[in-house]
């Protein structure tokens, strides 16, 4: 029971305004990494750029804040985040990032605007593994990928050794989503691959949605430091 009551929220504004961000997330950082050791199985972290809403001031030119979090989906908690100016200045806040938190022998996911040779490099010198999205930013590696996998079946891909499939099926609310994983050991056709620290992998994601009888289908490619353990994937 607290002597004088609740604080009103300006007194804890006023505390809150004191507080060094620095030092704040260094104990919250430590607070996540105890959390994260309780946890059975492998640490997943999900780095993704969102922008606050109503973080915008026309009337000062203020655009959007753009927060990089780092997301523990063990533990659910958000384990770091950097502001940036802007999403093209994601792919700069994303090495500030890594340097605050402990990925080791965690498995670090990042969209397409993570895959940067340096990223990846700094991930494994960190101890982590990776599983990164590949675009047209990287168009050399994103097209021998889509041409591999455009070359191959499923089924011949079910039978191929040091390969593995997994299906999977969600329906609710009238819509069907099936997906399809597939990854592959064999990369060293891959050119320039010993660019890529540790690259053990590649990956493919067919998602087919169906609602009111209208089918969409998508493809997403990856490369991936991990084993081919389709589960993990």
């Amino acid at each position: 029971m607290l002597k004088n009551g609740i604080p009103h929220a300006t007194t804890l504004s006023r505390v809150f305004e004191r507080l060094c961000p620095d030092s704040f997330q260094k104990v919250l950082l430590a607070t996540a990494s105890v959390l994260r050791s309780a946890l059975d199985g492998k640490t997943i972290l999900s780095i993704d750029g969102k922008a606050l809403r109503h973080s915008f001031d026309k009337s000062l030119g203020q655009s959007h804040i753009l927060i990089v979090s780092a997301y523990d989906s063990g533990s659910g908690i958000t384990i770091g985040q950097v502001a940036t100016a802007c999403k093209t200045n994601e792919k700069t806040a994303i090495p500030k990032l890594l340097d605050l938190i402990d990925v080791s022998d965690a498995v670090v996911t990042s969209d397409a605007i993570g895959c940067q040779r340096d990223i990846v490099a700094q991930i494994v010198a960190q101890g982590g593994d990776y599983i990164i999205s590949l675009k047209g930013n990287q168009s050399t590696l994103h097209d021998q990928v889509k041409e591999f996998f455009s070359e191959i079946t499923m089924a011949d891909l079910e039978k191929r050794p040091g390969s593995s499939v997994l299906y999977t099926t969600e329906k609710g609310h009238g819509r069907i989503e099936e997906r399809a994983y597939a990854i592959v050991k064999d990369v060293a056709w891959i050119n320039g691959r010993s660019k890529w620290a540790n690259l053990n992998c590649i990956g493919m994601v067919i998602s087919r949605r169906t609602i009111k009888g209208i089918i969409s289908e998508e493809r997403r490619y990856y490369i991936t430091s991990i084993e081919p353990d389709v589960a993990l994937f």
